[in-house]
């Protein structure tokens, strides 16, 4: 019975920590990159929203569009909206739009380069026109201001218009082609 009660408590105990962390980065409205820790930021922000700048994170990371995928739970748990990814397992790119005022709205681009011990992921924040913002999205293979994430290839950042590769097609399926990140811890 003492042993049981003891478990629960554990438990409790470790939920309650969990809750506590939050998923943003410390002073900002961005979420953190799982599994990495903040290296460099410079950023600004007006009323508690991050307006510009960029965060520099690095840790292990075994697949980039995998992380993309992890991260990006916290882009959409804040209001944030994927308009665009491309890029392969070894490195991958994501932009995420905020609404900000009138006819600009916030562009968050992270960039992610897998490496087991030094893998890196950047968020670069920026304030543009929403005409602005949505060119760059339909450059990148993404979707017009409606939001949305193409089921079909991508396309990659430099080479519109280049085929999804097999990861990339079970990736936007729903499969999983790769080893995950979780599987390394």
């Amino acid at each position: 019975m003492r042993s049981g009660l003891l478990i629960v408590l554990l438990h409790c105990t470790f939920l309650a920590s969990c809750a506590d962390h939050s998923h943003r980065v410390d002073g900002t409205d961005l979420p953190k990159v799982p599994s990495t820790k903040v290296q460099a930021t410079t950023l600004k922000s007006v009323q508690g929203r991050t307006e510009e700048g960029r965060i520099l994170f690095s840790g292990s990371i075994y697949d980039a569009l995998e992380r993309i995928r992890w991260t990006g739970r916290g882009f959409k748990a804040d209001g944030w909206t994927q308009r665009a990814v491309s890029g392969s397992p070894r490195e991958a790119t994501a932009l995420f739009t905020s609404p900000w005022s009138g006819d600009e709205e916030r562009l968050a681009v992270l960039h992610v380069v897998a490496d087991p011990v030094h893998g890196t992921a950047t968020v670069t924040v920026s304030i543009e026109a929403i005409k602005d913002v949505d060119a760059r999205v339909e450059r990148a293979g993404g979707t017009s201001a409606s939001g949305g994430v193409p089921r079909t290839g991508t396309g990659g950042f430099d080479e519109p218009g280049k085929p999804a590769t097999q990861h990339e097609r079970s990736e936007q399926n729903g499969e999983s082609g790769t080893t995950s990140d979780a599987e390394h811890g």
